[in-house]
Formats: C-alpha cells, sequence, structure tokens
C-alpha cells in the first residue's frame, strides 16, 4: 500500500513541474471562461511549435468540448485549426509562425454538441 501511494504522490508532483515548465503564451478571460496558450519551448519565428490550449469555466479545467482556433498572423492572413482532440484531456495545435511580429487569435468552443458557442480573444507577440 506505501508503494502506491507513494507512487500516486511522485506522479502527481511530476505533472506539476510539467505544467510549470510551460511557457505561457497569453491567457485571455470574458465571462467567467478563460483561456490559455501555453507551448513547452520559447515561440521562434520559422519553426513549427506545439501549443496547448486550455479553456477554464470559473477555475475548473474543460475537458470534453468542441475546440477550433484562430490565428491572425502580422500580416492578416487568418489560419484555422478546427476540432482540436483532445490528447489525455490536453488540446494541442501544431503551428507554424513564419514571421515576427503580433498575432491574435480567437479561440470557440461549446461544451455541448449543437451548444451555445463562446468566443475568447487574446493575442501575444513573437
Amino acid at each position: 500500500m506505501l508503494k502506491v501511494t507513494l507512487l500516486g504522490l511522485g506522479l502527481f508532483v511530476g505533472s506539476l513541474f510539467a505544467q510549470d515548465n510551460l511557457n505561457k503564451i497569453s491567457s485571455t478571460t470574458l465571462g467567467g471562461y478563460s483561456a490559455s496558450l501555453s507551448s513547452q519551448n520559447k515561440l521562434v519565428s520559422n519553426t513549427t511549435s506545439q501549443v496547448l490550449v486550455s479553456v477554464y469555466n470559473k477555475g475548473k479545467m474543460l475537458k470534453a468540448i468542441d475546440l477550433n482556433l484562430t490565428l491572425y498572423t502580422p500580416d492578416n492572413k487568418t489560419i484555422e485549426f478546427k476540432h482540436i482532440k483532445s490528447v489525455d484531456n490536453q488540446y494541442l495545435a501544431n503551428m507554424k509562425f513564419l514571421q515576427n511580429g503580433k498575432y491574435k487569435y480567437i479561440v470557440k468552443f461549446s461544451t455541448q454538441i449543437g451548444g451555445v458557442s463562446h468566443f475568447l480573444r487574446g493575442e501575444f507577440k513573437i
């Protein structure tokens, strides 16, 4: 029993450190909902980065949602990521940032199929 408890505690502490190692890119809040974009590595132009999108309602992470992300580049081109799949309750998108500058984004999600869509807007610089 002690081994199982120690193993569980080790996994919990490990997951906390893994979350702390993420680089927060941006976060936004509206009406009790919030979205956060983060990455394992610092974002650099002309590279592909895996971006983690997290959505919360009153501080609780939403896990079973239909998530879309629209990214607006500094030269006003639009890149859409539709129906981002959840992998271990994390919504990941591979993004290639072609240039430095200010990027804007819209996170669109619904908590039920055919339910009300929520929109959160934000921006970040590379």
